[in-house]
């Protein structure tokens, strides 16, 4: 649909987004951004950002992203591990500014085994999943790529990489998975800021619900626990880290002048 039929039918509140995953803009990739709109105003006041080609409109399930992780052998999805998102950047939906390590759901590994067949995948994947306040998994997206939270499953001991590519030459798989990964939580630098930028800005729709508050917000960002891990952080490496949080407020900055 394009945004001039957006609002025509809607079970409010929704989530408007280009049907496009990705855009060329002067030469580069750019994955445009959505909008929860809680009424026809709201979409009016976001057709500037949806932009004027096809448009999705999906119902708002409120719930928490979950990511289901492995990669696929001959004999099918190996290695899974799973992680449940403590934070996103955007509070109104996004990447994870930080996330733990939870068990899989065992309710999800046939489904995502026959998916996983269905297009003849090899290699690494990530199945996303919303699990909304009843407890229910909402199937989001199949990535079959590395995925944003790596550093959470190699810091458990899980060398996802390194196992795809030993698949693909024909090695036998090594480093072994470990029997019982340590509990973590991965926190991004970057975006932990970011996550605090996007708190104070406030929320920019009225379909907004548990707004997290700054005060809160402050406390959980300041609260460093035995498990928590920075992404990209070595001590033989600390440029690493400088350099991607810098160049992930740089790119929040440029998003919200592209949309603004």
């Amino acid at each position: 649909m394009k945004a001039a039929d957006a609002a025509v039918g809607a079970d409010w509140p929704v989530v408007v987004k280009p049907a496009a995953a990705v855009e060329e803009i002067e030469g580069r990739l750019i994955r445009p951004a959505g909008a929860v709109c809680a009424d026809a105003a709201e979409i009016d006041r976001a057709r500037s950002r949806l932009g004027d080609g096809a448009l999705l409109r999906q119902p708002l399930i409120r719930g928490v992203g979950e990511g289901v992780f492995g990669y696929v052998d001959d004999e099918g999805p190996a290695v899974l591990s799973a992680h449940r998102r403590v934070r996103m950047v955007n509070p109104h939906g996004s990447a994870s500014s930080a996330c733990s390590s939870v068990d899989v759901d065992d309710a999800l590994r046939a489904p995502i085994g026959r998916l996983l067949a269905s297009v003849g995948w090899r290699g690494m994947f990530m199945v996303e999943f919303l699990r909304d306040e009843e407890g229910t998994p909402w199937f989001m997206e199949l990535n079959g790529r590395a995925w944003g939270s790596m550093a959470l499953a190699r810091r458990r001991g899980l060398e996802y990489p390194a196992w795809a590519t030993q698949f693909a030459l024909g090695d036998q798989r090594a480093p072994a998975a470990p029997a019982d990964p340590p509990r973590i939580v991965a926190r991004h630098l970057g975006r932990e800021i970011a996550h605090l930028l996007f708190v104070l800005r406030g929320p920019q729709s009225r379909a907004a619900v548990g707004w997290p508050t700054i005060v809160g917000t402050l406390r959980d960002l300041f609260t460093v626990r035995r498990g928590d891990r920075l992404y990209n952080w070595s001590p033989r490496q600390p440029a690493v880290l400088a350099a991607d949080t810098i160049g992930t407020l740089t790119g929040v900055v440029r998003g919200r002048r592209r949309h603004a």
